[in-house]
C-alpha cells in the first residue's frame, strides 16, 4: 500500500521516524514502533483523480460532500486492517473520500458501489468492540494504522527474489538473488498500461491493468467457438444497458474492442464470448443489479 505522511509531517520526517523504530524493532525494542506518535492514526492512501470517469463516478457518490474535490485532484483512500473483518451490507469495500483533517471524520462511500461506509480504528475495549460489531445499514471497516502498515513492511516478503538457497525469502534469510523465471505460456497483451495510478492505490489488482487479448491457441474455427458466439448473440440485448467501462474491467478487454463486439464489428474468441455470456446471465438473474452480478469472477489470463 502507499501511505501519506501522517498530519503535520513532512514526507521526509516521516521516512525518517519510521525507519528508525523499525531499526530500533529489529534490535530489540519492542515497543519502537508503538511509541511513534502517530502510530495509532489511519494509514491513509492517495488515489490520483486523473480518470474523467472515476472522478464524475465519486462526485455522484459523494453527492455534494465533495468539498474541493477538482479534476486531476486526489482522493484520500482506506485500507483494511490486516486479518480484521468488514461487515454489514457489504463485505468487501474500497472506502474513499475527499482530503479532511481527521480521516476518521470523512463522508467515506465505497470506490465500487457508491454505498457509504463506516471506518474506524481498532477497538481497545470489550465495550468498543461490542458497539463496532453492531451491524447497520453502513458497511463498517476497521482501517489499517500507521503502526499496522509499518508492520506489513516489515514482515512482507520481497517476490522479485528469494533466498540464495532457492528458497521463498523470509526476514532473515540472508543474501537475496533473482527468482528465476520459467516461460510456459506467452498472452497477448496491449503495450500501454491502463489504470496505473488506481492499481498503485490499491483500487484494482496490478492484473488487471493490462488489456488482455484473446490467445492465439483460441481455435476460432472450432464448434465450441460457433456455440458460443451463438449464445452471445441471443444474450447481446441484456450487455446493452451495462455500462461500459464496468463491463471492459470485468472481461479485461479495452471499451473500444467491447464496443465493436455488442455492435458486431468484432467476433470475440471463445473464452471472451463464454464469459460475456456469463456476465449477461447473470445481470438478467439479478434484475440489472450490478451490485448482484460483481460475484461473478473476473475474466483470468489463460
Amino acid at each position: 500500500m502507499t501511505m501519506r505522511p501522517p498530519r503535520g509531517m513532512t514526507e521526509s520526517a516521516f521516512v525518517r521516524s519510521a525507519w528508525d523504530a523499525l531499526i530500533g524493532y529489529e534490535r530489540g525494542d519492542r515497543h519502537a514502533l508503538g511509541r511513534l506518535s502517530y502510530a495509532q492514526e489511519i494509514a491513509v492512501g492517495e488515489l490520483p483523480l486523473r480518470s474523467a470517469c472515476v472522478f464524475k463516478k465519486v462526485s455522484q457518490f459523494l453527492n455534494g460532500s465533495a468539498g474541493n474535490l477538482l479534476p486531476f485532484g486526489s482522493l484520500m483512500v482506506a485500507y483494511q486492517a490486516d486479518g480484521l473483518m468488514t461487515w454489514g451490507p457489504r463485505l468487501h469495500a474500497l472506502p474513499v473520500a475527499p482530503w479532511t483533517p481527521d480521516p476518521l471524520r470523512a463522508p467515506w462511500v465505497d470506490l465500487y458501489s457508491g454505498a457509504p461506509v463506516h471506518v474506524i480504528g481498532t477497538p481497545d475495549t470489550d465495550e468498543e468492540w461490542e458497539s463496532a460489531l453492531e451491524v447497520g445499514d453502513r458497511t463498517t471497516m476497521i482501517a489499517a494504522t500507521y503502526v499496522d502498515a509499518l508492520r506489513q513492511h516489515r514482515d512482507g516478503t520481497e517476490y522479485k527474489y528469494v533466498a540464495n538457497n532457492g528458497r521463498p525469502a523470509t526476514l532473515r534469510c540472508g543474501l537475496l538473488r533473482r527468482r528465476p523465471v520459467f516461460v510456459d505460456q506467452s498472452v497477448p497483451i496491449g503495450k500501454e498500461t491502463r489504470f496505473a495510478e488506481e492499481a498503485q492505490a490499491g483500487v484494482m489488482r496490478a492484473e488487471e491493468m493490462d488489456t488482455v487479448y484473446e490467445n492465439i491457441d483460441d481455435d476460432p474455427s472450432g464448434k465450441e467457438h460457433e456455440d458460443a458466439l451463438r449464445n452471445l448473440q441471443s444474450l447481446i440485448s441484456a450487455l446493452r444497458p451495462v455500462p461500459r467501462k464496468w463491463l471492459a474491467t470485468r472481461v479485461r478487454i479495452s471499451e473500444q474492442m467491447l464496443r465493436a463486439i455488442i455492435h458486431g464489428h468484432k467476433r470475440p474468441g471463445t473464452a471472451l464470448a463464454q464469459q460475456l455470456c456469463t456476465i449477461a446471465q447473470a445481470v438478467e438473474r439479478s434484475g440489472r443489479d450490478l451490485i448482484q452480478a460483481e460475484k461473478i469472477p473476473r475474466r483470468r489470463t489463460p
